[in-house]
């Protein structure tokens, strides 16, 4: 029984993963990618609609971002949507497609976005913590209900502790990666 409890920490924290990996991607570096702008949100058919689902999104090169439309009624909404982000760039509309230039990244912007990153890596730690802490939870009232023994229980609290450390140390080499891909220039 408690492998079961186990079992379904380690689904929820990997759950709490790739969450984390996720908000990760729409972190800005250096260099152009798909993620950056997928996540916006443009006004389509009245209802606030992810970009990646009216569009494709590709990188021509490492600094552009090409943002083609299936609908060309939507380039203005598009580019208005990504102006008002917090991108900080400048979309350019040349009539069938947006492009996006990134610009290199200023020493002050590094800082804010590593910064960002180190927000990021807490709560993603927070969220793990969390975790372990409604399955340990679990556990205890299971074991209050004569459901598993006393030894389970303190077992329990071992392995959830080693599981936590584990994503733990995922999450930190994540956000390290991450700190180093913004510090390349």
């Amino acid at each position: 029984m408690v492998e079961n409890f186990l079992k379904e920490a380690c689904n929820k924290m990997q759950d709490s993963i790739e969450y984390f990996k996720n908000e990760l991607k729409a972190i800005r570096t250096g260099r152009a990618t798909p993620s950056l702008v997928e996540k916006i949100e443009i006004e389509y058919y009245r209802a606030k609609t992810p970009l990646v689902q009216v569009a494709a999104i590709t990188t021509p090169d490492s600094k552009t971002i090409l943002i083609q439309p299936w609908d060309k009624s939507l380039l203005a909404e598009i580019e208005k949507a990504i102006s008002g982000s917090s991108l900080g760039v400048s979309p350019i509309n040349d009539g069938n497609s947006i492009i996006v230039k990134v610009p290199p990244l200023t020493e002050e912007a590094r800082i804010n976005l590593i910064r960002l990153v180190n927000e990021q890596k807490e709560k993603a730690k927070v969220a793990l913590r969390n975790i372990r802490h409604d399955i340990f939870d679990q556990v205890k009232k299971a074991e209050k209900e004569k459901k598993v023994s006393e030894d389970d229980l303190y077992y329990s609290k071992e392995e959830l502790d080693k599981i936590v450390k584990e994503f733990e140390e995922e999450v930190d080499n994540l956000a390290r990666a991450k700190e180093e891909e913004i510090r390349e220039i």
